[in-house]
């Protein structure tokens, strides 16, 4: 790309897409993550259309729904980021020109950007997010000596109480220890993103791209489950549950352990997904992972009342 305008941006209809093409570009792009490619798209959201750079040399999917007659952008379950994505890095002034290309017909909404990308504070309203990654290619030792004392302790914890690591082909345990355990702890959590969640690990079977680790104590009960999602050099922690007892063993700590002692060494990169969170920031820093950031894009082209009306109706 060159720094000069983009000539050519062309807002496309989901039915108007090339769907090979569009993964060829997400493949092939610097920034390129899972969650943009099309099938995760249409397993996750409700409606996706798209910009298109070029001859498809950079991307811009625009997940949204229809509320009070409105296409509202928002952000989809179990994608943490989108935004641009192409050949090579675009400047911000491009990048800004992609973002004012969006249809004035998307009135209202969010999107988190992926953290290759930048907002322009002048012409849009913009936050940043926390994400933590733990780059893999040392040996297991480098690793764990840069764990915190707080999780060797843990993990003391879970090797004194003689967990046993078990790999599952369901998603059941984690929703379940999920919905148990943390769901009553947190507001408006949807029955949906259980439905999401179960589509979603059926379509990451059929492309090989998920495992799940469950963490056992010695009278074989489940006390953890960790969701992983596998994206050629990334290894993203999709979802995870825990019972009360984890807390007490170390369980969750120990399968997070377990995932690094595999694949240590290798030029993956763990992505914890978050968090913003002190305290899963704090369990995320504990493995030596390292903060990174993404933007928050809104976008409010209406009236401000009826904006904060769609915002409390809908969480957008």
């Amino acid at each position: 790309m060159t720094n000069h305008p983009l000539k050519a941006i062309h807002y496309l209809t989901h039915a108007e897409i090339d769907m090979q093409r569009w993964d060829d570009c997400i493949q092939q792009s610097f920034n390129s993550n899972a969650y943009a490619l099309s099938w995760y798209l249409n397993t996750v959201c409700e409606r996706w259309d798209a910009l298109i750079v070029g001859d498809y040399q950079a991307v811009f999917p625009i997940p949204f729904k229809k509320r009070m007659g409105m296409r509202v952008i928002y952000q989809p379950f179990f994608i943490q980021q989108l935004g641009i994505f192409s050949w090579q890095p675009l400047t911000s002034d491009e990048q800004t020109q992609v973002l004012q290309t969006i249809p004035q017909k998307f009135k209202v909404g969010r999107l988190q950007l992926n953290s290759c990308n930048t907002v322009d504070s002048n012409e849009f309203k913009s936050l940043h997010r926390v994400n933590h990654e733990l780059p893999m290619f040392f040996d297991y030792k480098t690793l764990y000596a840069h764990y915190s004392e707080n999780t060797k302790r843990n993990l003391k914890k879970a090797l004194k109480s003689n967990l046993i690591c078990k790999d599952s082909f369901s998603c059941d345990q984690a929703i379940e220890l999920f919905r148990k355990y943390k769901a009553p702890t947190l507001s408006n959590i949807s029955a949906k993103l259980y439905t999401v969640l179960r589509n979603l690990f059926k379509v990451l079977k059929e492309h090989n791209a998920v495992s799940v680790y469950n963490a056992y104590s010695a009278d074989n009960k489940l006390c953890a489950s960790v969701i992983l999602m596998h994206f050629e050099t990334r290894l993203v922690y999709l979802f995870s549950g825990c019972s009360p007892e984890a807390y007490q063993n170390g369980a969750q700590f120990f399968l997070v352990d377990h995932i690094i002692q595999k694949y240590s060494g290798q030029p993956f990169c763990f992505d914890f997904e978050g968090s913003n969170d002190e305290n899963l920031a704090r369990f995320y820093k504990g493995f030596g992972a390292n903060e990174t950031t993404y933007p928050i894009v809104f976008f409010e082209k209406m009236w401000k009342p009826l904006v904060k009306i769609l915002q409390q109706l809908h969480k957008i």
